[in-house]
């Protein structure tokens, strides 16, 4: 399910919760293998249920903290609530897909008017119509290629805020400098992960755009929505 592109919005949100959970488990296993207060701070907090196998202990906070994290990704919609404050999907949707409608279309006149404001209706007419889950006219497979990349980017982001909180509070509890070094580094690696995953995201989202303006109706109609909607 995790490495299968989603075909619904409710499957790329539980893809995004069980990725996150996995990611969630992996980080503080490895972290806990190498680091005794980390694995002291488990143990400590998984109510006496420890399993051990061929001389590693599995603590079972090594998977209630993944289900919580998951759970709240599901619930609240964690990757969306991120993007919202960095306004990552909205400067990725203004700056790479709108743009790219406004000047196939020659509106660039038109795109300062685009805005917090009215992005989202603007992308629900010109690209989601045509490239959205329910019945879209352009290659169902690019769609799906695009979709799972955005999922990988959201699972990376949830998982690098996480790191986050994770490095938070070793500052509380005073954990030695060299956790705080593993951390850092952790983070590092994700953002250079989300940036390489976000230019595969540019890559398929200018392919979506190409592929719906090369229908000539299509082409018009967009064009003659866009200068309705933005002169009003």
């Amino acid at each position: 399910m995790l490495f299968v592109s989603p075909q619904s919005y409710r499957e790329m949100l539980n893809k995004i919760a069980w990725g996150l959970f996995w990611a969630v488990l992996i980080e503080i296993f490895i972290l806990s293998q190498f680091n005794p207060d980390i694995a002291n701070l488990l143990k400590n907090n998984s109510f006496g249920i420890i399993y051990e196998k061929v001389g590693i202990k599995i603590y079972i906070a090594y998977f209630y903290i993944p289900i919580l994290f998951a759970i709240i990704e599901n619930i609240i919609k964690l990757h969306d609530k991120i993007s919202d404050v960095f306004k990552i999907r909205y400067n990725f949707d203004k700056d790479i897909i709108i743009t790219l409608f406004f000047k196939n279309l020659n509106l660039m006149l038109l795109y300062e008017k685009i805005n917090s404001g009215n992005r989202d209706k603007i992308m629900t007419d010109i690209f989601y119509r045509y490239a959205g889950y329910g019945n879209p006219v352009i290659d169902r497979h690019l769609i799906d290629m695009a979709l799972g990349t955005w999922c990988w980017y959201w699972i990376i982001l949830d998982s690098t805020f996480v790191t986050i909180i994770f490095a938070s509070v070793s500052i509380c509890f005073g954990f030695a400098v060299n956790i705080l070094i593993d951390y850092f580094l952790i983070i590092l690696i994700m953002f250079f992960v989300m940036d390489y995953i976000k230019k595969d995201a540019k890559k398929y989202a200018i392919e979506e755009v190409n592929a719906i303006l090369s229908d000539s109706d299509r082409e018009k109609i967009i064009k003659d929505y866009l200068i309705n909607a933005l002169h009003n």
